[in-house]
């Protein structure tokens, strides 16, 4: 239930809702939003009814703990969020809902989607009686007879589901391939069985059609659903209670991973005589009003199934439509998140008539990242500074615009081919316009455009547009002219728009010359011999002829490291040089670092949500871009290898060498900020190190794509136009995404490599510790669009710092020498014979006494026994999975292995607000307190003591004989959970997701909230929760770090203080459920007696 506010009315709180949420001035932007009126769709009485405190929360979650099952004892689980209060603690909500005042429309409709109506749409019916905005119900066999199977209507289903016009989803998909009656005589023959949910064996054609068809659909009905979800919207599913549909994985994992609550209901307890029941799941906190059985003695229904009525038809059809009476509870219980202002919405016209004409695009407060340095930002939706090449830009426009060009632009930039899509013929005119634009005669032009040598740029042209646009970094064209230097023992040249670096330690070696290359390379020879004729034949490579000695002469610095062949799938095999063993990394100090953009900063350039207006992506990759740069002539001896005994050196950059990726930043940042400037309309456009993407939108969106091909080519910048793309659904650095829809998943194949990862670290009991970090990494780049899970990865994190520890006796003979190899910290100096004692090893008990140093270590030890003793495993050892990483896995096999994840791309509008809290603890007692202040002037405030026995109610983690000041760090977090409750009180119910900023004094835990990971006792639980109840209320969180000296009001209510002396209204206190926050939100199963794990597997995680 919501959070209820002591003294507080339901008037007083659906007022403050009402203000909060009707005013513009009190949301801003954290991708600026629409104003939030639009995300209240009721009318003023029914928010009131809604924004009761008594009402049931409403989101969905992921928990990790599982849920009460059939035959608990009672008090073995918290009160579940998703219960409903107890009768004696709050009263039902079973009044129909108020009527809506026309003089109060909203702004945006909220409708009700009705998935799979069936012919007579029962469910829609129910909804229109109580005049409630509803699109046309979706169904093949009634009204606009809308087949989800063809792709335009897909298209458009996608798109109405994201929306955020529909608060409120349900669906029904077909059950028939699902149905257990076609196991019984009589009836069709079964395509499913209990053992084979996901299909029979060797199934017939016919019977392999059903199958694709059915799994079509439930997949297409899984998407759609979660669409909705991610809008911040409700959602319910349903089937009969005895379907195979529930045995499936990739139903289990859905369910799991949205739904907090699931019901069965008896068709006998609304009039239907029929040994029958459905289940309904949701993300609805609380479906419980609707849960029944059957209470009739058996042999009382009629058996159904395999019986005919007169018609021929299976008698089990004539149970698939729901009975009006519970058609008109689930209505009753959707209504107040439904708006009165639309009436009916054909499905197949509803973008015309609800979407806005234009994509909001975001205006962000700060800069966001887009590889070009700290004086560009990503997102110009609103131009600034000089149109520079104003002119320029109008002059290719027209060009462009000009007969079939744009047509053949389109059609060559999506044929695959490598080719560029403009040829040079046709770039010819384009020319001709540059040249008009810079006022310069024919033979000045043409020296502008030669290409000096030893790399393929117009590097003179380049310096011109740059002298133009007045860019900072204009003196690196002096240095890719004469060759960049690597700054080996001596300084490089700073960039003036890149980040300073860190101080650079001194080498630890000196330069060396190794003689062989690496196993990769020395394994595939044909390969390497392939690969390094081709860079010798483009001037990126050339062998010394003299060996070694003749490299000497000629350079005053020389190094030679290994190469090596990298092979990944779906890429093509390429070579690197390792330089790092020739020492010349750490004799290179860069002056800069460079910033490459994420998956999140392009978040922030999204618009605000659809429009008809279509969103494009423009997707580019500079071709070997590392090795376009020429290496200064004094420095060309350092970056060499030998291959098949023959020595070569590198004349250009190479992938993996220190100074390369410094270079080509300052590049790519230059040509970033240029097409920046030459667009000079709204866009974002980021580079995250040769993988441009660019977002462009309507009509114009072609025109601009090859504005900016066009000055690629000018400049001569070689691209992989074959991998080239213009489209709505593009693939950036591993995320494929929908602009149709503003949403994201994994990119195919790295998808398929880390659900291999997953599937082998749980394969055994130890896994290699390179292979432990590399499955670390890649879940924690997919935690930067799922940061709920982040957390999860706490356990994986210890159990990579920590190695296995090993129980070893060690025999009197053995003693002396082992102890002898012991160094001053107990680490094991040289193999003793022992296999269980390897070399690196470190000394933890001896006899189970801990010990720390040489001198705890006994010389000798009485008698003949053998000493047991404790040994850590040497560090780059295998690592033992601990039962918490074990569970993380499980967790994470159930997310990617069995469905594929969606996340969404727009980010939340900001909430005004000022929220703080803060924590104090001694020996005795834990205290914490906040406030959250609205514009409006209502300011809502918790405050509560808490003992070591009332602590460790709450958390497990905790034991009452600790004392609570040792953990003064998660009772700062917890206070910012209760923060998160107080905001989600006043917010209106099927909101839109928001987000709001709130404040806290204490370093640690507002550190662990910005990375979402702490491997820190009760900081990981706690963590775990506030990012939970956060996506659970559909509402995000930051935390600012304030000075304690302005947090004065949440420290005083930490201890206690009079509010009163505080200028807080004693009435306006929130009471929090701590027993709730402090642990994960909890799914809810009802009638509990209904549910087992034979028919409900999803119970069982």
């Amino acid at each position: 239930m919501a959070p209820p506010l002591q003294g507080s009315s339901p008037d007083a709180l659906a007022d403050e809702a009402v203000r909060i949420f009707s005013s513009d001035e009190e949301i801003s932007n954290h991708a600026p939003a629409e104003s939030v009126a639009q995300a209240a769709p009721a009318s003023q009485s029914d928010r009131l009814r809604s924004r009761s405190p008594h009402r049931p929360v409403l989101r969905y979650s992921f928990s990790f703990a599982r849920p009460p099952f059939q035959g608990a004892r009672p008090g073995m689980h918290p009160p579940s969020p998703c219960a409903r209060p107890a009768k004696e603690t709050a009263p039902s909500l079973d009044r129909a809902p108020p009527s809506t005042s026309p003089a109060d429309p909203p702004v945006r409709p909220a409708l009700f989607l009705d998935l799979f109506s069936g012919c007579s749409a029962p469910l829609s019916k129910a909804v229109s009686n109580l005049g409630l905005d509803r699109i046309a119900p979706i169904d093949v066999l009634h009204g606009e007879e809308v087949d989800l199977l063809l792709p335009q209507h897909q298209a458009s289903m996608r798109k109405l589901c994201s929306s955020g016009l529909v608060r409120v989803a349900v669906a029904a998909p077909p059950c028939s391939s699902f149905s257990r009656a076609r196991l019984k005589p009589g009836g069709p023959p079964a395509v499913r069985t209990p053992a084979h949910p996901h299909g029979i064996p060797a199934p017939s054609q016919r019977q392999q059609a059903e199958l694709q068809r059915s799994d079509k659909l439930h997949e297409l009905c899984r998407e759609l659903l979660t669409l909705v979800l991610l809008s911040g919207g409700l959602v319910l599913l349903e089937n009969p209670s005895s379907s195979l549909l529930w045995l499936t994985d990739p139903r289990k994992a859905w369910i799991r991973h949205h739904c907090l609550s699931a019901v069965e209901v008896a068709a006998c307890n609304f009039g239907m005589n029929a040994k029958k029941s459905w289940t309904f799941v949701s993300n609805l906190a609380d479906l419980s009003s609707l849960a029944s059985t059957c209470c009739h003695p058996p042999g009382t229904h009629p058996p159904l199934a395999g019986k005919r009525d007169s018609s021929g038809a299976f008698l089990t059809r004539t149970t698939a439509c729901y009975p009006d009476g519970l058609c008109e509870r689930v209505a009753a219980l959707m209504a107040p998140y439904l708006s009165r202002s639309v009436g009916l919405v054909s499905f197949l016209s509803w973008e015309t008539a609800l979407l806005e004409s234009h994509l909001c695009w975001p205006l962000p407060s700060s800069r966001i990242e887009d590889g070009a340095g700290s004086c560009s930002t990503a997102s110009w939706s609103k131009p600034s500074g000089p149109d520079t090449f104003g002119p320029l830009r109008k002059l290719w426009v027209q060009r462009i615009l000009s007969g079939d060009f744009l047509a053949k632009f389109r059609a060559r930039l999506a044929s695959g081919s490598k080719d560029a899509p403009i040829s040079e013929s046709e770039l010819v005119p384009f020319l001709g316009d540059l040249r008009s634009f810079l006022g310069l005669a024919a033979t000045d032009f043409d020296t502008l455009l030669s290409v000096p040598p030893g790399q393929p740029f117009r590097l003179f042209l380049l310096d011109a547009l740059l002298q133009l646009s007045r860019d900072p970094d204009r003196p690196f064209v002096d240095l890719l002219l004469e060759g960049v230097p690597l700054g080996v023992d001596e300084p490089m040249p700073a960039c003036p728009t890149l980040f300073p670096a860190s101080a650079p330690k001194d080498p630890s070696m000196d330069l060396q010359h190794c003689s062989s290359s690496w196993g990769s390379a020395l394994s595939d020879l044909s390969t390497v011999d392939s690969l390094l004729q081709t860079e010798v034949s483009e001037g990126w490579v050339r062998e010394v002829p003299g060996g070694l000695d003749s490299l000497t002469a000629t350079y005053a610095r020389t190094a030679v490291g290994k190469l090596g062949l990298v092979k990944a799938p779906d890429r093509d095999p390429r070579l690197v040089v390792d330089s790092s063993v020739s020492g010349v990394t750490e004799h290179t100090a860069l002056p800069n670092k460079s910033a490459n953009p994420t998956i999140s900063g392009l978040r922030r350039c999204f618009p605000l949500r659809l429009a008809l207006e279509q969103l494009f992506a423009l997707i580019l990759d500079v071709s070997k871009a590392h090795r376009r740069i020429l290496i200064r002539a004094a420095d060309q001896g350092l970056l060499c290898f030998f291959h098949r005994g023959r020595l070569f050196q590198c004349l250009t950059l190479n992938f993996r060498a220190r100074a390369s990726g410094f270079y080509w930043a300052r590049l790519a940042g230059i040509l970033s900020r240029l097409m920046h400037r030459l667009l000079f309309i709204r866009h974002a456009l980021l580079i995250y190190v040769d993988d441009l993407i660019s977002l462009l939108s309507g009509p114009s969106a072609p025109v601009w794509a090859a504005v900016l091909c066009v000055f690629l080519l000018v400049l001569r910048v070689p691209m992989s136009w074959h991998k080239a793309y213009l489209g709505a659904r593009p693939t950036w650095i591993g995320w494929s995404m929908s602009l149709e829809t503003f949403t994201a998943t994994l990119e195919p194949p790295k998808l398929a490599r880390l659900r291999l990862l997953i599937s082998s670290a749980r394969s055994g009991e130890a896994i290699p510790l390179h292979l432990l970090r590399k499955l670390t990494g890649k879940l924690l780049w997919v935690c930067s669009l799922f940061r709920p899970f982040r957390p999860s990865l706490a356990p994986l994190y210890r159990d990579q710092s920590l190695p296995p520890l090993v129980h070893v006796a060690v025999a009197p003979s053995k003693w002396e020498s082992f102890r002898a190899a012991l160094s001053k910290d107990l680490v094991l100096t040289k193999s003793v014979g022992l296999a269980s004692c390897p070399q690196g090893c470190t000394l933890v008990t001896v006899a189970t006494r801990p010990v720390h140093t040489l001198k705890d270590v006994p010389l000798h030890f009485a008698g003949e026994r053998r000493l047991w003793i404790s040994v850590r495993s040497p560090p780059d050892s295998d690592r033992k999975l601990s039962q918490e990483s074990k569970a993380v896995l499980d967790l994470w096999h159930s997310c990617l292995c069995q469905s594929i994840p969606l996340f969404p791309l727009s980010l939340a509008p900001l909430l005004t607000c000022e929220a703080f809290a803060d924590a104090c603890a001694d020996s005795k007692h834990a205290g914490l307190g906040g406030f959250v202040a609205f514009p409006s002037g209502r300011t809502v405030w918790f405050r509560s003591a808490l003992s070591p026995a009332e602590l460790a109610r709450l958390c497990a983690w905790y034991s009452p004989d600790i004392s609570p000041q040792k953990f003064i760090a998660a009772w700062e977090l917890l206070g910012q959970i209760a923060l998160l409750w107080c905001v989600a009180l006043v917010v209106p119910a099927a909101h839109h997701p928001v987000h709001f900023v709130s404040r806290c004094d204490n370093s640690p835990s507002e550190s662990a909230s910005w990375k979402g990971l702490s491997t820190a006792r009760g900081m990981c639980d706690l963590l775990h929760s506030y990012l939970l109840w956060q996506r659970h209320f559909c509402i995000s969180a930051h935390i600012d770090h304030v000075p304690g000296f302005r947090n004065k009001i949440a420290d005083a209510l930490s201890r206690s203080r009079d509010p009163g002396t505080l200028g807080l209204n004693p009435a306006d206190e929130v009471l929090v459920p701590w027993h709730l926050l402090s642990r994960p939100p909890r799914p809810c199963y009802s009638p509990a007696s209904a549910f087992n794990r034979d028919l409900f597997p999803a119970l069982d995680f």
